[in-house]
């Protein structure tokens, strides 16, 4: 643990080097249900964007939580949806904007010089300790877009992945702009789960198919 400018104490993701050692979480979920047991409703999915490496199109972020829903509606994902993206300070005088189009707007700690932020934060950092929210429901985590294999964030993917998670890379082609934002079936063909393991489809008990 680490301090501020402030002063105040302030997480790190090697504090968490003790959950993801060996790619596997510790005991952070041992009551942990199984996928298999919740319905379409149950399982939340919780969506992590870099908009540094894939940004989102001005005019096409009102309509990105309604599109990303719909293709999860499609996958039999029918639960809660939290939206989380990740950029620089340069996108904070449109946090509101993001706000109004359901999206929680960080700002990536290592974008920051020496001005003290107070929505900011580690991507895998958030990825583990809101994951840890949903111990007692496995979650669906998407990724956006797909991280190195050598990454920070890949790893704990898969130590989440290794705990019961589903986890879903989004991979737009080279030089895509916004395109596969423009419809549930253009974000279902760039979306792969990791290491190509089939994301359980739970019981639906809604008329959403």
């Amino acid at each position: 643990m680490s301090e501020d400018i402030s002063g105040r104490k302030s997480l790190r993701i090697e504090d968490f080097s003790d959950v993801v050692e060996g790619g596997r979480i510790g005991d952070m979920y041992d009551d942990i249900k199984k996928k298999e047991d919740l319905t379409c409703r149950e399982r939340s999915t919780m969506v992590f964007w870099n908009v540094i490496k894939c940004p989102i199109p001005p005019d096409v972020l009102p309509g990105v939580e309604s599109t990303i829903r719909s293709a999860l509606r499609r996958m039999g994902l029918h639960g809660t949806l939290l939206i989380y993206v990740y950029g620089d300070k340069s996108l904070l005088d449109r946090k509101h904007v993001f706000l109004k189009a359901g999206i929680s707007y960080h700002v990536q700690r290592e974008q920051l010089s020496d001005a003290d932020i107070e929505d900011s934060g580690e991507m895998e950092l958030h990825v583990i300790m809101l994951a840890d929210n949903t111990s007692e429901r496995p979650a669906v985590i998407m990724a956006i877009p797909k991280p190195d294999q050598d990454s920070e964030l890949h790893r704990v993917l898969k130590c989440l992945q290794s705990r019961d998670h589903d986890v879903l890379l989004v991979n737009p082609p080279v030089g895509d702009s916004g395109q596969f934002l423009e419809s549930a079936e253009s974000v279902l063909a760039c979306t792969q789960c990791l290491d190509g393991e089939p994301i359980t489809r739970p019981y639906c008990v809604c008329a959403y198919s």
